[in-house]
């Protein structure tokens, strides 16, 4: 059988994680999720992601014999879910710098000291990363695995004697106006299909050539930045590219199965904040005499909410072990995306079964659970629209079930 109960080391990152996002990061969410201007949002986030990177959560997914916390899959859902209940454009922020720094688990030892070394010994709270692979025609681009070479990412990487120029436009890149390590996906071979012609591509903010654009405005997830980026002949020594020349897309597959479950464990968080919500108005709201808790119809609403939560975490828990246990998951860590898929679809039901049960209430400004509906409708086209996560894993991971 599974065992899912925390070890004592978990369940006091797990109370750490909690306690700083209640004292340190729920005192500016309703400030910053209304400043209009997304870059001046993140004036009033920032300060409190340098507390966070400080206490060394930008680095947890570093193995500890490099310095870093060594978490696993287990860890990196507790703190998606702890710090996606408070926001969740901060828990998107904060856990896209601690995946990105595990795409240098198949780097070489070089890179890992050259890359790691810097954020783990960083004292000042300002070591952000950033993956960096959206284009203009669509994030699912980066994972088209058809033949067609004039498909998948368009953004090249052309051998300039010692290193490659890139050239190209990225889109909603989190992070990419604040990081200060950004790695970005080239093709590296425009003779070749997408999946065997791409690599990624790690560079500092100040490289020449790099250049930050629009700060775009979301309806959620607004204590988060996602911004345009330009590649203007940008130069990078060959051995900042990680794996082979046209070797180097599958680097990232472990990232995106792990990237797809910390997700839905983000989403965890944001509907368990809204069923708590709905919970304690349903309690205290009055109507025709008694608490609206008490009409069938109000109570069967708060079930279904329940069910849909524990089941979603039921199923990240159970992918959680088997990302971390790969030997004997026979397969199961491929389906994350099956948890991905899931979560958008319970964060979205859930955040507006809250706001029904708010009444007018709900759809108000300033009244949490409204709030919570913005932020849900992200997690549908983020990491892969829900219908690109359903056909992948209807084409290459629908298995008999024993």
């Amino acid at each position: 059988m599974y065992d899912f109960t925390l070890t004592s080391e978990q369940k006091a990152f797990k109370a750490m994680c909690r306690n700083f996002a209640t004292k340190e990061l729920a005192p500016i969410v309703g400030k910053a999720d209304l400043v209009p201007d997304p870059k001046d949002a993140w004036g009033v986030v920032a300060p409190v992601m340098n507390k966070a990177l400080k206490l060394g959560l930008g680095k947890v997914g570093i193995p500890e014999e490099y310095g870093g916390g060594g978490a696993g899959m287990v860890e990196t859902m507790i703190l998606a879910e702890e710090f996606g209940a408070v926001d969740y454009g901060f828990a998107m922020s904060l856990w896209v710098t601690t995946t990105a720094t595990r795409l240098l688990l198949n780097g070489t030892e070089a890179q890992k000291k050259k890359w790691w070394g810097p954020t783990i010994a960083d004292e000042t709270g300002k070591y952000i990363w950033a993956t960096v692979s959206t284009e203009p025609p669509g994030g699912n681009e980066m994972m088209c695995p058809l033949p067609d070479t004039q498909m998948g990412i368009h953004t090249s990487a052309i051998r300039d004697g010692k290193g490659y120029r890139i050239k190209g436009q990225k889109l909603f890149i989190t992070n990419g106006g604040e990081a200060e390590v950004l790695i970005v996906n080239a093709r590296t071979r425009p003779d070749l299909p997408n999946a065997q012609g791409c690599n990624w591509f790690l560079f500092h903010k100040d490289t020449p050539g790099f250049s930050v654009g629009r700060y775009d405005s979301k309806i959620g997830g607004r204590l988060s930045t996602n911004t345009e980026l330009f590649f203007d002949d940008m130069w990078v020594p060959e051995e900042d590219m990680i794996g082979e020349e046209g070797k180097g897309f599958w680097v990232i597959e472990r990232i995106y199965l792990e990237n797809s479950l910390t997700l839905a464990a983000t989403c965890i968080g944001v509907a368990r904040t809204a069923y708590n919500y709905a919970l304690e108005h349903a309690r205290n709201r009055i109507i025709w005499g008694k608490p609206i808790i008490e009409y069938q119809g109000t109570s069967t609403r708060l079930v279904q909410m329940k069910l849909k939560i524990e089941t979603l975490r039921a199923l990240c828990e159970k992918l959680a072990w088997a990302l971390d246990n790969p030997a004997e998951a026979e397969g199961l860590d491929k389906l994350t995306k099956l948890a991905k898929y899931y979560s958008g679809q319970v964060v979205h039901e859930v955040t507006a079964d809250a706001a029904y049960i708010f009444g007018g209430y709900g759809l108000m400004k300033g009244i949490p659970v409204e709030k919570l509906i913005r932020d849900g409708l992200l997690t549908r086209v983020v990491e892969g629209c829900v219908e690109a996560n359903e056909w992948m894993t209807a084409q290459y991971d629908l298995k008999p079930i024993v």
